[in-house]
């Protein structure tokens, strides 16, 4: 059997917290959650989901204590004997006794779950895309390729409105190119269709800023030379001011609300399809910040920790296209 497994600190609510209007004699919360399972399902014919089941995920996979209310798992369970017990247990798998029969739940793929209104359109994907996918890269730092973990990742989008934004569309197309597999719900989004492989088409595609004529595109967070096929983080506005301001001791910093989040997904997306474009990534001035800033910011404080995993996880991805 198979189910789709979300946090009880935000599922079934953010269901009955969506603005649609359910048929006649079904609960919002049903409807929705039927029509999930339903575009799994034809998404991806073979996984058979049957249910949602709404609890901490933590509790059954401890491993997984980074995970926030956005994030869930498709997970299949099956019966096991009791000589299987601890070899399951060793690999992160959940075992639980039922009726004097042992059972084991294993992750098949991670989802990640959309907003329940589209809202602001700079934060609709960050805030549920960030923190987990840079912790993502921590936590299987080991695991090859470009991909942030060691499972598929599904990100479901259940908003009864479709999505015209094309801020929100791009950033969509941002997470697909990293590896997310993108289900719509209840509107198909034309533009996300064939999101392209090359780094050029995909900034024609999704980013209006950018001049077709120009061989360089260049913001103050990343520069693409196109010609000479380099990619170059900037760092411009990670400085007291813009990104960062000072705390009430005004000697140590914080990130500015959740301004990393949105600096996270203005890049992350551009670097790895440069790597799979076979771009130098010159990420020094990323570099630099975090050894230059690090002692200006709580030892505690996660969000610059961050930063280090994402340098790692360039420097992997780098070395491992090479």
């Amino acid at each position: 059997m198979r189910k789709l497994l979300l946090s009880n600190s935000a599922f079934p609510s953010k269901f009955n917290a969506s603005s649609i209007s359910s048929p006649s004699g079904i609960t919002k919360q049903e409807y929705i959650k039927n029509k999930i399972i339903e575009r799994i399902n034809n998404y991806n014919p073979k996984l058979k989901v049957s249910d949602i089941e709404y609890l901490n995920i933590k509790s059954q996979f401890p491993h997984l204590d980074f995970f926030q209310k956005y994030f869930g798992v498709i997970v299949e369970d099956s019966e096991i004997n009791d000589s299987q017990k601890e070899f399951y247990k060793d690999e992160e798998y959940y075992v639980w006794k039922s009726a004097d029969k042992l059972f084991v739940r294993k992750i098949l793929i991670y989802v990640l779950m959309s907003l329940p209104k589209e809202g602001s359109r700079n934060a609709f994907i960050a805030q549920s895309f960030f923190p987990e996918a840079i912790d993502f890269m921590g936590y299987y730092a080991s695991s090859p390729g470009f991909s942030i973990a060691n499972h598929p990742i599904y990100y479901i989008n259940y908003v009864d409105k479709k999505i015209t934004a094309s801020m929100i569309i791009k950033d969509v197309a941002g997470m697909i190119v990293v590896g997310i597999e993108n289900i719509e719900v209840f509107h198909q989004i034309d533009q996300l269709k064939n999101v392209p492989e090359n780094i050029k088409d995909f900034l024609v595609k999704y980013y209006k800023d950018f001049d077709l004529k120009n061989t360089l595109y260049s913001t103050a967070d990343i520069e693409i030379d196109i010609k000479n096929k380099i990619t170059k983080i900037k760092t411009d506005k990670l400085v007291i001011g813009e990104l960062l301001e000072y705390k009430n001791d005004s000697t140590t910093y914080n990130f500015k609300g959740s301004e990393e989040k949105f600096y996270w997904m203005r890049i992350i997306p551009l670097i790895v399809l440069s790597v799979k474009n076979a771009y130098a990534i010159d990420y020094s001035e990323l570099e630099d910040f975090y050894n230059l800033n690090k002692g200006n910011f709580s030892p505690k404080d996660e969000k610059m920790h961050r930063f280090l995993v994402l340098i790692q996880f360039i420097k992997k991805i780098v070395k491992g296209y090479k």
